[in-house]
């Protein structure tokens, strides 16, 4: 079951800010996944203390059917620690339909659809506000600064950010990353960290 399993990965590092903690990020996580969805590392508490400065980081690699969309949603949702989730894969790897799937977990009752053509779409989500940008069609930095890329990102709303690749220099904030493989017409390879 390769494709099948959560990995809790540790890593020295000289940041003095940890970003991601076990006990905020890996436990709850652990607790909403599946069962099929596997917990590895039960060492990594005695491994771990050996370094004085150490960042988790949680990743989750999972194959399923499309019918199973609204329960991967309802797992990643349960685990967010950041507003920022930047959706990386290829054309029609479903990275639209995902955006839709998690919204509705959000509490959005609106129809969301690919914002490629306008850049970014706004969307109600739960009393509150969400972003939907899609970037494949920005060229270089100066588009980004042109449309107010960095306000998104500082206006503490949930941002998912289609096609991000072009924006990382600008994306400085803790953000999750979803990276989506197609298999075939009814199935789909999920990574998130």
């Amino acid at each position: 079951h390769q494709h099948e399993q959560f990995f809790c990965l540790c890593q020295r590092t000289l940041l003095p800010d940890l970003p991601y903690t076990l006990p905020s990020l890996c436990k709850p996580f652990s607790q909403h996944l599946p069962t099929r969805w596997h917990f590895i590392g039960r060492d990594v508490h005695s491994f771990c203390g050996v370094f004085s400065q150490v960042v988790y980081f949680c990743f989750m690699v999972q194959d399923y059917d499309l019918s199973q969309l609204d329960a991967i949603a309802k797992s990643l949702v349960a685990v967010f620690e950041h507003k920022i989730v930047l959706l990386k894969g290829d054309l029609g790897a479903g990275k639209t339909t995902l955006v839709k799937a998690i919204v509705k977990q959000l509490g959005s009752n609106e129809e969301v659809s690919s914002p490629t053509f306008g850049i970014v779409n706004e969307i109600s989500v739960a009393n509150a506000s969400a972003f939907h940008l899609d970037l494949y069609r920005i060229e270089n930095e100066t588009e980004l600064q042109e449309f107010g890329f960095e306000e998104y990102l500082h206006s503490g709303d949930y941002c998912f950010i289609e096609w991000p690749e072009i924006a990382m220099a600008l994306i400085t904030q803790p953000h999750h990353t979803i990276t989506l493989k197609h298999i075939n017409d009814s199935a789909r390879n999920i990574s998130f960290i």
